[in-house]
């Protein structure tokens, strides 16, 4: 009577099946999907945020803490440890690269750490609510993106350890908010690179075992992309798509206006390209202007004098404003009517995207016809409207131009000037360190002039200080004094140091803003809004209000004629070069040799280094581990060499059930035809191995080093199978 083979072993084993993942692979790989899809999320912000630093800085950011969660969580199945850790670990990041005494240095932490911090995202709210998108972000938004970006990766990450990640989406979906209240394009690419990776951990693809899951995930992240590239360009440009407003977050509508409450501890915001006037120049009697646009100057919409340490603020007028005549000329109070010499030219200006109550002015005296409601003030030199200017304002003016000459100043003194309020100091608690620096800078300068033209070359040529829109954190209540040590930022704060050093050595000076003298094509002078522009006015007594230029020719040009000189003596330092070009919005620039422009740069870049240096630690960490794992001794007791009998077989497609004895297995494998004999019967003995160490009262009776033969003669015997004699119809051969 003949035996016939069991039915249940025969369907136990199931050929052609993926191999499992191991599971601290699945959870790692988990952690690394969630920082792809929080990287990718990132980029919906670049609508309402230019691409700047914090696009490097925030991608590092998540980055090293993805890195540093995947480890984790290979080497720990506890859901909620690796989250905790990780978020200890990317706030003491975020508090030493932020908080510190100088932010982006990466230095030591000190108790004031957290103040610091609270004051950057303070100025990072006040920056969001009243700059235009897109704003360019400085160390103050840079930090909310970082924490905003860590916080999402977070929790994506946490829902995937829950085994939720359709929740991760959620958190996702965050980053997009901005663009959507903003009413931005939404991006395209943004969905993709998120989605994508989003999609294979909501398909469980860390996990997913066999063709049909495959083939599942496949078609979802099939269908992201096509719904990123088609239906996301037309829902953006549907009607009502993110047309949700938000109040005081800039123009954006392409207008121009120039504040004249101005902070020191913001960043430039982003400028406008837009054509604010246009204006062309002639002789009087109609023929070619006997004056350019760089000699007439810029033109100058207000003066501040009041300064308290961080903010301008607009004076409060002491008297009527005044209405003038048709032919009367306009002089600023204290200027003398008849100085020797005035070249006259006539100026055409036509307002453009320029909404402003004050009226952008020469700086030379002027004869002024406009339409409608204007009032004078003599005293700070402004013409001011009830209405603001639209695209459709048009004036004239005739402009008493002075020939202005370093001789001719260098004989003049400070000593009257018409307001008081020109020499007064901030207050701070700097106020003396300032007026050292001064003293120093402008030692064995006698007159006005020297002293005026030696702040003007420290601060634009030879103190090493950098143009840079975006303003360092705080470190002390004197913003000034915060400039002259960090030695970075733009002509708000160039200008600010001038007139306030000034004051400190008895020159009366002032703060004017306006437009630089824009560019000529054919004859007609373009002003964008990208030349909005501030600078320092210094008193003298028989020229009146004097300007001065310490904002680095980068942004400015040739520095003024009365200026720019190569003659020796102590009325006239070293001359600088024109420049050939300049730049409509510059980045970071050094005004100072090379040597410093160098240094300037390797200090930007360490805003970034900083996350670099982790993300290696991450990934070296992560190195070592891995390593340190595959050096461990194999373990090999019957369970575990069973364990690596059934990892081996699933690699070449054999898979069984738990429910599936060892005996029942071995039986089934009888029909393998990738198995040789020498194979199958070590795969017998590791199976009697685990059944004695199970049930036999001795235990298992083979060693350490013959349960570890076994494997590997199992292991030997498989790999040829990559060329896959299944797949060439090889027929199961039936071992008896």
């Amino acid at each position: 009577m003949s035996a016939t083979a069991p039915s249940r072993p025969r369907q136990a084993i199931s050929a052609g099946t993926r191999r499992t993942p191991q599971l601290w692979v699945a959870r790692a790989l988990g952690s690394l999907l969630a920082g792809a899809a929080t990287c990718g999320a990132l980029l919906a912000l670049d609508p309402v945020v230019a691409p700047g630093s914090w696009t490097m800085t925030s991608a590092l950011a998540v980055a090293a803490a993805a890195v540093l969660l995947a480890t984790l969580r290979a080497m720990w199945t506890n859901r909620f440890g690796p989250t905790a850790v990780a978020a200890a670990a990317a706030a003491a990041a975020v508090l030493n690269h932020y908080g510190s005494p100088r932010a982006g240095s990466g230095s030591a932490s000190d108790p004031g750490t957290l103040a610091r911090l609270e004051a950057l995202l303070q100025e990072a709210f006040q920056q969001i609510n009243e700059g235009v998108a897109p704003l360019v972000a400085g160390q103050e938004v840079g930090l909310l993106i970082v924490v905003g970006a860590l916080a999402v990766l977070l929790l994506v990450d946490l829902s995937v350890a829950l085994k939720v990640p359709v929740l991760g989406g959620l958190a996702l979906l965050t980053l997009w908010i901005p663009a959507v209240v903003l009413g931005a394009t939404a991006s395209g690419w943004a969905l993709v690179w998120a989605g994508l990776p989003w999609l294979a951990l909501v398909a469980a693809l860390p996990t997913s075992t066999g063709r049909r899951a495959r083939l599942v995930t496949a078609g979802w992240a099939a269908g992201v992309l096509a719904l990123a590239l088609g239906v996301a360009p037309v829902l953006s440009a549907a009607p009502g798509w993110g047309a949700v407003a938000l109040p005081r977050l800039g123009s954006g509508s392409g207008s121009v206006s120039l504040s004249d409450d101005l902070d020191l501890r913001r960043d430039l915001q982003a400028r406008s390209a837009q054509t604010v006037l246009t204006y062309t120049l002639t002789a009087p009697d109609g023929s070619a202007s006997p004056v350019s646009a760089a000699g007439l100057g810029p033109l100058r919409s207000f003066t501040l004098m009041d300064f308290d340490g961080r903010s301008w603020s607009a004076d409060v007028q002491d008297g009527p404003l005044t209405s003038w005549e048709t032919g009367q000329l306009l002089l600023p109070e204290g200027q003398d009517a008849n100085p020797l010499s005035r070249t006259q030219v006539e100026v055409a200006v036509a307002v453009d995207g320029l909404t402003d109550r004050y009226l952008p002015l020469t700086l030379a005296p002027r004869e002024l016809e406009i339409a409608g409601s204007w009032q004078y003030d003599p005293t700070r030199d402004l013409v001011l409207g009830s209405e603001a200017t639209t695209a459709d304002t048009t004036y004239r003016m005739l402009a008493e131009v002075p020939t202005l000459t370093a001789a001719g100043l260098a004989t003049q003194s400070s000593d009257d000037p018409p307001d008081q309020a020109a020499l007064t100091m901030p207050g701070s608690a700097h106020d003396g360190d300032v007026t050292a620096l001064a003293a120093q800078v402008t030692d064995g300068r006698p007159t006005t002039y020297d002293k005026a033209l030696a702040l003007q070359t420290y601060l634009r040529t030879s103190g090493g200080f950098v143009y840079d829109e975006q303003i360092p954190p705080a470190t002390s209540d004197d913003a000034v004094w915060d400039f002259l040590q960090d030695q970075r930022g733009y002509c708000v704060q160039f200008a600010t140091a001038m007139v306030v050093m000034a004051r400190s050595l008895g020159l009366p000076a002032r703060l004017a803003v306006g437009f630089l003298p824009g560019t000529d094509q054919g004859g007609t002078v373009t002003v964008t809004g990208r030349q909005a522009h501030a600078w320092p006015e210094i008193w003298f007594d028989e020229s009146g209000w004097v300007r001065f230029e310490p904002t680095p020719a980068v942004q400015t040009g040739a520095p003024p004629s009365w200026t720019f000189t190569t003659a020796t003596g102590p009325t006239t330092p070293a001359a600088e070069d024109e420049p050939t070009a300049t730049a409509n919005r510059p980045t970071i620039t050094a005004s100072a040799p090379p040597t410093t422009s160098a240094a300037g740069e390797r200090a930007g870049a360490s805003s970034a280094g900083w996350w670099v240096a982790g993300a290696a630690l991450g990934f070296v960490g992560l190195g070592t581990w891995y390593a340190t794992r595959r050096a461990r001794p194999r373990r090999t007791d019957p369970e575990q060499a069973w364990d690596a009998v059934r990892r081996a077989l699933a690699g070449s497609g054999l898979t069984w059930t738990d429910a599936t004895t060892p005996r029942q297995a071995v039986q089934a494998l009888r029909e393998s035809a990738i198995l040789d004999d020498a194979a199958f019967d070590a795969i017998k003995n590791v199976a009697a191995e685990l059944e004695r160490s199970r049930y036999a009262a001795g235990g298992a009776t083979a060693t350490s080093d013959q349960l570890e033969a076994w494997i590997t003669q199992i292991d030997g015997a498989l790999r040829p199978t990559a060329t896959g004699l299944r797949r060439r119809g090889s027929t199961p051969r039936r071992r008896r």
